[in-house]
């Protein structure tokens, strides 16, 4: 009886060796993701309310165009975006910029000083405003209307690929017709990721 138990015994420390020399043999750690080191941005699909990468973006300097469906016109816009602030922070269109925001559609009178251009950003978080004086002549829309931008943040431990989340808190379009209309549900971000 003790003669048959040492055989299976065997059998079995042979097969738990060859069982753990097979693991360790095929272990390979998994690759490790490269660092971020820029941005990307996919644009949402639709013709509607939306953020478009511009041409003017690089890799690490992101310019986002609003624009409008094909038959809105209007006399000014608002709306506040957030974005993680450990990947990425706001930043002027261009450097030599006077706020976060640049226009591209409205009227804003030649008086720089009471323009209603405004913006402010803060962490995570960027409020601008665009707004027509008077309600004449408002703007048919066909291309870009304002544009903000952010730049990557080079300290971040972001993987290439993975998502930044962008966001729209809030949106308000004043219509032709000076009535104020939410548009915040109607406002589409793209996929923002880590390049």
């Amino acid at each position: 009886m003790m003669m048959k138990r040492i055989p299976l015994l065997q059998s079995l420390v042979a097969a738990s060796g060859l069982i753990l020399l097979l693991a360790c043999a095929g272990h390979r750690d998994a690759p490790v993701p490269p660092k971020a080191t820029g941005l990307d941005y996919t644009d949402p699909a639709g013709t509607g309310w939306r953020l478009v990468k511009s041409p003017a973006s690089t890799s690490t300097h992101l310019v986002l165009e609003l624009k409008a469906p094909a038959t809105a016109a209007g006399l000014g816009v608002g709306f506040k975006l957030t974005v993680d602030p450990a990947t990425a922070q706001w930043a002027k269109v261009a450097a030599a910029d006077a706020t976060y925001v640049k226009n591209a559609a409205y009227d804003l009178g030649s008086d720089t000083t009471s323009q209603l251009l405004k913006a402010k950003a803060s962490g995570g978080e960027l409020a601008v405003g665009a707004y027509q004086k008077g309600t004449a002549h408002p703007v048919t829309y066909g291309g870009a209307i304002i544009s903000v931008a952010m730049d990557f943040k080079t300290s971040s431990t972001l993987n290439a690929g993975t998502v930044i989340p962008l966001a729209v808190a809030k949106a308000q379009h004043v219509g032709a017709d000076g009535s104020n209309v939410d548009i915040q549900p109607l406002l589409q971000v793209g996929t923002l990721k880590g390049k």
